[in-house]
């Protein structure tokens, strides 16, 4: 499956997919997780999958991503959200000006 965009995220500690992408992307096993999810509104979410070394290709290169699968009620812009951990791994150069 192929997406046109995602979002990167300088203040998501990990990386986002929705359980709806999850589902589509053929993905019926998952690791379970206990961890909880603080967003920037201050809500938290108990996310209830983990996704271990999903590989995402960027251009010709394959990068091993985890991935905190999410039930969301409304379909989001962005299908991934790809935080800090992707983009220190993939050596992102980011220009905030």
């Amino acid at each position: 499956m192929t997406f046109a965009c995602s979002l990167c995220d300088l203040g998501s500690s990990v990386n986002l997919m929705p359980y709806s992408v999850a589902k589509c992307l053929g993905f019926t096993k998952f690791k379970p997780t206990k961890i909880s999810l603080v967003f920037a509104d201050r809500s938290t979410k108990l996310p209830v999958r983990i996704i271990e070394d999903l590989h995402v290709r960027i251009g010709d290169t394959l990068i091993p991503v985890d991935f905190v699968v999410l039930e969301l009620d409304e379909e989001p812009k962005e299908p991934l959200i790809l935080g800090r951990a992707f983009l220190c791994t993939t050596r992102a150069i980011i220009d905030v000006e």
